[in-house]
Order: structure tokens, then sequence, then C-alpha cells
């Protein structure tokens, strides 16, 4: 700060001050807006009032379905997409166009490659909804206004009212907003591969049931002389008839938790026997194989979270911020005069309350001589103020680190060599 401005902050008074902090440029403001997070907030509300919007349009289209339903064959008036949802859908779409435009010319090379991030695929993504976006308007409004009373033309504005869904799939970047939310979704993408080698296994294993119950089943079937009813025949044609309705079958099995409906007519109006593959099924696969693929997937989440470096920093400030908290609380507490400083006299007293040895042991910090610590932490003088007493407490606590250890070593290291430095030296002068 220059003499002048020295000046003129005495003039204001000293509960004002003059910022001299460098303006940033309008450039500079619109990149921290785009990079620095402000604008995946925005986003984020943005999406969520999207998503809300569509909520409500597709409770009050099934209200519309119900009248026309129930109206039938008499068509009533009100069926048509209130104006309200289409303006709306509109300003949705315009905001996404100019945000992704916007990222595209802030960001340049970092909107689709980051050294630390790679290849950005959820920016590509959000380019893709927008551009499915865009294209529903152009297509439906301006390629084919009238088509809709054709067969294709009604296929195709169908698909494309689907495709209008895709824009809530931007949810999931809302999630990486939120550092819980951000670590199930990595853990979830990250066990993607898992996941598919795993749905490998499982429906290798449904195949072979559903052969061999098919297999089994048929013959019960179209036998004439077996002793079944036709209601249990039918039963056996629906689930176990053909091998895709075996496959849909075994699926149920394994995934709904309702195998024994599935089984029990198989044992009981059927035959026996079939409990064996079926029983050996639930046991390997419904019980066995689910639940190491659930501990899989469990270990796959620890690694995930243990590697994830901005939850891991963000965890450790929240845990100094709270130490740092708490500390300030039990320093104020024993700062009896209210100066600031805690003297021997009453750091002594501090530690002689046994809530405060219980809530420092809690810390892990075993204190045995009171006089030792606060000369460690005063660092020499006869009061210790608050941030000497906060970083201290910081440092002694728990077990000694890999880096203390290491820069004792070196310490002792200088004061060996300088030992012999000195004995070196008044050797030299002896024999002189």
């Amino acid at each position: 700060m220059s003499l002048e401005e020295r000046k003129r902050c005495a003039r204001a008074g000293a509960g004002k001050k003059v910022d001299v902090t460098p303006k940033r440029t309008v450039k500079e403001r619109l990149r921290s807006f785009v990079a620095d997070g402000p604008l995946d907030l925005v986003a984020g509300a943005v999406v969520l009032i999207n998503a809300a919007f569509l909520i409500i349009e597709h409770q009050n289209r099934g209200e519309v379905a119900e009248k026309v339903l129930f109206s039938y064959p008499v068509s009533p008036e009100d069926v048509d997409r209130p104006r309200l949802f289409e303006i709306m859908e509109y300003v949705f779409l315009a905001f996404y166009v100019c945000e992704t435009l916007l990222r595209m010319v802030v960001l340049r090379t970092m909107w689709y490659y980051t050294a630390e991030g790679g290849i950005m695929w959820g920016n590509f993504f959000d380019a893709l909804i927008v551009a499915f976006g865009v294209s529903d308007v152009l297509i439906q409004k301006v390629m084919l206004p009238q088509e809709g009373q054709t067969h294709f033309g009604a296929v195709l504005l169908r698909l494309l009212k689907v495709m209008k869904v895709a824009k809530t799939m931007r949810l999931i970047r809302v999630m990486q907003l939120f550092s819980q939310l951000r670590s199930m979704v990595d853990t979830f993408l990250a066990s993607l591969s898992s996941l598919f080698w795993s749905m490998v296994m499982l429906l290798v294993c449904m195949m072979i049931a559903a052969l061999v119950l098919c297999e089994s089943c048929v013959p019960y079937i179209v036998d004439p002389t077996a002793d079944i009813e036709m209601s249990t025949r039918e039963w056996l044609l629906i689930r176990y008839g053909s091998f895709t309705r075996a496959m849909y079958t075994m699926f149920e099995i394994t995934f709904s938790g309702g195998w024994p409906g599935l089984i029990r007519p198989l044992v009981d109006e059927v035959s026996v026997l079939f409990a064996i593959p079926c029983l050996i099924y639930v046991v390997a696969i419904v019980f066995a194989a689910l639940r190491l693929i659930t501990a899989l997937f469990a270990l796959r989440q620890r690694q995930v979270l243990n590697s994830d470096a901005a939850a891991a920093v963000l965890e450790r400030m929240e845990r100094a911020s709270e130490l740092q908290g708490k500390l300030l609380e039990v320093f104020a507490h024993a700062d009896v005069d209210g100066d600031g400083y805690l003297t021997l006299q009453e750091f002594e007293a501090l530690l002689q309350q046994s809530e405060i040895l219980h809530y420092l042991s809690v810390l892990e910090l075993d204190i045995r001589d009171a006089r030792v610590l606060f000369h460690i932490l005063a660092d020499g003088d006869e009061t210790l103020s608050v941030e000497e007493f906060c970083g201290g407490i910081a440092k002694v606590r728990g077990n000694a680190k890999s880096v203390d250890i290491v820069q004792l070593m070196h310490e002792t290291g200088k004061l060996r060599k300088e030992c012999r430095a000195m004995l070196e030296a008044f050797g030299a002068q002896v024999l002189s």
C-alpha cells in the first residue's frame, strides 16, 4: 500500500479499509463464473426446475389420458397440451443452448479435455442432450408440422417426445455438485465394468438353468398321459414353455425374491425331483453369487472413495475446521482474564479439569506433564497465544508421523556434523 493510500485509510478511520486488490476484467470474471462452479449451480437449479415442470406435465397428461379412456368413443375437448408447458420447454432449451455455447467459448480446449480429468464426457453428454432438444424443435415445428397424421410422422414424433425426457438425465450432472452424491455416482461409474461381467456371469447361469427347466417341463406339457391338470399345464407353458419364457422366469427367480411362488408349483404339482436343480440354483446363485457380487461392489466403492482426492481433501479440511473450533472453545474457557494469552498458571488450572482431560484424550493427546507441554507449545515464552495453542495441539496430538521422524533424523544428522566439526576444531587447537 502506498503512502497516499495509508493517509487515506487513516483519515477514513480504523474501521474502514481501502480495497486495493486489483480489479478483474470482464473476461476473467466470466471465466471464473464458468470454470469455478457458479454456472454449475445455476445450471443445476434450472435442471431441477425443468424436471419439476416435466413431472407436472406428465401428471397432467395422465389425467388427460384418463379422461380420454373413460369418455371413449367421445373425445374430450381439453386434450391439447397447455401452452405454458410448451413455452417453458422453449425457455429451458434456450438456456441449455446458451449454457453449452458459453462453456465452449470460454473454456475452449478445456471443454472437451483437461489434464486432470482427461476427456470430458460429461460435457459431450450435455451437448448431445441439447442437440436432441434442438432437433426435436426443428423436426416437429419446421420439417414435419403436419406429418403427425401419417404413420411415419406419428412414430417419429413419439420417438422425439421420448427423447425429450432424456434431458432429465442432466440430473446426474447435478449430483456432481454434492460430495456424497458425487461419490455415489463416481462409484457407480467405476463399477460399470464389474457390473457388466457380473451380469454376464449371471446371464450364463440363468441360461443354463432355463435350458434345463425348459427341457424338463415341455414333456409334461405335451404328454397326454401325464397326471397333471390342464391349469398346471397352462402354467408350465407360460412359465417354462419356451427358452425365452424360461429365461424371463429365471430372471424373476434371481432378482425378484419371489422364487418360492415360481418353484413351489413345480415341486408340488409336477414332480418332487424339480426341487433338486431349483434348490441348487437358489443356493448357488440367488444366495451365494448375489452376495459375492454385493461384496465386490462394496469393495469397489471403498477403493473409489479412498482414491477420491477431492473428497479426501474436503473431509480433511472439515475435520481441521472442526478441530480448530473446538480448540478455540477450550482456549476461551481457559483464558480467565480474556487477554488472548494463557499463562502457566491458567494452563495448569485448565488441565486439572477432568472434562478437559477427557476431551484432550479423545483428541489422542496424552498429557503427563502440563509444564513441559506448556513450554513446548509456547516455544520458550512465558505466555501462550491462541495461535500457538491451536497449532501446537494439532501438531503434538496422535502418534508421530513419518515426516516428523524424517525431520528429526535430519536435524540429528546436522547436529552430529556440527559436533564433529567442533571436536575437530578443538582437537586442532589443542595439538597446535
